[in-house]
């Protein structure tokens, strides 16, 4: 996270909350432990069709070269001053890439 004012008290609280339980927390560890096979599975899926959209932060530049190679309609988009919490970082912006993609 760039700028940590962007997400106040009330909406860290919220952020706390939704992993406060065991079965969250489980959750969140399996959706990486499952990282290695989603790898494996990865070469049997075919090129998406429909549009897609990506905004990316820091990680720019891999979502860029990854999506290339796996859709034919790609719309991806950098967005500035943005760490892992792009969205709540930068909503005009993010909000702004999605009103146009659905339009």
């Amino acid at each position: 996270m760039k700028d940590e004012s962007r997400i106040d008290a009330r909406d860290r609280a919220v952020y706390a909350a939704a992993y406060a339980s065991r079965d969250a927390i489980r959750a969140g560890n399996a959706w990486y432990q499952a990282f290695p096979q989603d790898i494996i599975d990865d070469g049997d899926y075919a090129k998406l069709e429909m549009p897609v959209l990506a905004l990316g932060g820091p990680g720019y530049v891999w979502l860029k070269t990854t999506l290339e190679r796996k859709t034919t309609n790609l719309q991806v988009f950098k967005i500035a001053d943005s760490g892992h919490f792009i969205a709540e970082e930068q909503p005009e912006e993010t909000l702004k890439h999605i009103i146009d993609f659905l339009n």
